[in-house]
């Protein structure tokens, strides 16, 4: 979760939400055509071959957004927003 916001802290840009169809279109083609961040929970077969867990979500950060991307963290390390209790 706060990869999605790290993404939305500068930019205000939602990252698209990939809850259907094969993972490996929906979480490796999505950002490569769009350029967006892509979040999802996976299909039956990723969860079961890949051993996620239930809680597990996937994010997809595309290679121009990933510097600005922990940038953020770094930045919202700061905010009380954001600080682990």
């Amino acid at each position: 979760m706060l990869l999605l916001h790290a993404n939305a802290y500068d930019s205000g840009s939602h990252g698209l939400s990939a809850d259907t169809g094969p993972i490996c279109s929906s979480m490796a083609v999505l950002p490569y055509l769009t350029g967006k961040v892509t979040y999802g929970f996976g299909d039956i077969g990723a969860r079961r071959n890949m051993t996620l867990k239930p809680e597990d979500v996937m994010v997809t950060i595309p290679a121009g957004d990933l510097e600005r991307i922990i940038s953020n963290l770094n930045e919202m390390k700061k905010k009380t927003f954001f600080k682990e209790s």
